[in-house]
């Protein structure tokens, strides 16, 4: 994993054992929890790709990435949500 992912997992507030360690594969399916449907090698784009469970692909160079770019999306439409709700 890049230092852009676990950039962007710290300002997301990514649940993290440590402040520095780099998020393990167990640890991120654990995180995504019941948006996570299936992580598979896409053959065709050399890449790894996370299905949401509404089906939406998130692709990244290793699993890790795909289900960090996953955890991202639905964390950022949550958060959005939360602030949307606690504004009205």
């Amino acid at each position: 994993m890049n230092a852009q992912f676990l950039a962007q997992l710290k300002l997301a507030n990514f649940p993290q054992r440590d402040e520095d360690a780099v998020p393990t594969c167990a640890e991120l399916v654990t995180a995504c929890g019941r948006e996570l449907e299936k992580v598979e090698w896409e053959r065709t784009t050399s890449e790894w790709t996370a299905y949401s469970a509404a089906g939406s692909p998130y692709s990244g160079q290793t699993p890790e990435d795909a289900l960090a770019n996953l955890w991202l999306a639905t964390h950022r439409q949550f958060t959005h949500e939360s602030a949307y709700v606690s504004d009205a």
